[in-house]
């Protein structure tokens, strides 16, 4: 049975509403904020595209090495979608963190806007 496809890539009013969030900061968190978000963006958008050939392309190849011999070998696109994978979350990570920080002197604020964009629960 085929594992059910997920689409990681967030949408146009998603990136807008997070990229809102970063108005009610300091300058130098919203320059880390944006910049963060922006290579979240296409750190997404890469791990899309590679998830995309990896589902095509076989788990391994079959290399030829000296005189002729034969190893197979785990699909190099593998190594490059799990570490674009890990890339993305890093990125994802620091910008909970940016945000974290710039919101933890406004003790008061119930509610975490970004936890609520990401999980589809802003209208």
């Amino acid at each position: 049975m085929a594992r059910p496809k997920s689409n990681f890539i967030l949408s146009k009013k998603q990136i807008d509403e997070i990229r809102k969030l970063a108005d009610d900061m300091e300058t130098t968190q919203k320059m880390l904020f944006l910049s963060t978000l922006d290579r979240y963006e296409t750190q997404v958008e890469l791990v899309d595209n590679l998830r995309k050939e990896v589902e095509k392309a076989p788990a391994t190849l079959t290399k030829e090495y000296v005189k002729g011999r034969e190893n197979v070998v785990i699909n190099p696109l593998i190594g490059a979608y799990n570490q674009s994978v890990g890339s993305a979350n890093k990125s994802a990570e620091t910008l909970m963190k940016i945000y974290k920080s710039s919101t933890e002197a406004s003790a008061d604020r119930p509610d975490d806007p970004l936890m609520d964009i990401l999980n589809g629960t802003v209208d």
